[in-house]
């Protein structure tokens, strides 16, 4: 975890569907890490969902899903793409 981090975003083919600030979250990240880590093993490249922001609504089958980590300057720190293969 890296405390530069301070907020994110998804877009939705290519729309901002979701924007929050790390710091609004209840829990910080390496309280989230430390409570986690006592009930099982986390491992590198473990993704941990929290919530969201505002802004849920379905997707379907052939979005692109774009999700975003941007640190203090504004700058772009880490970007995830992927795609929906199948409505469930």
């Amino acid at each position: 975890w890296s405390s530069d981090v301070c907020s994110s975003d998804l877009k939705v083919n290519d729309q901002v569907r979701q924007q929050g600030r790390i710091d609004a979250m209840l829990f910080s990240v390496p309280q989230l890490i430390t409570f986690l880590s006592g009930i099982f093993t986390l491992s590198p490249g473990d993704l941990i969902f929290t919530g969201t922001p505002p802004g849920v609504a379905p997707i379907q089958a052939g979005d692109r899903l774009q999700g975003r980590l941007y640190g203090g300057s504004g700058s772009l720190i880490s970007s995830l793409e992927v795609g929906v293969v199948s409505d469930v």
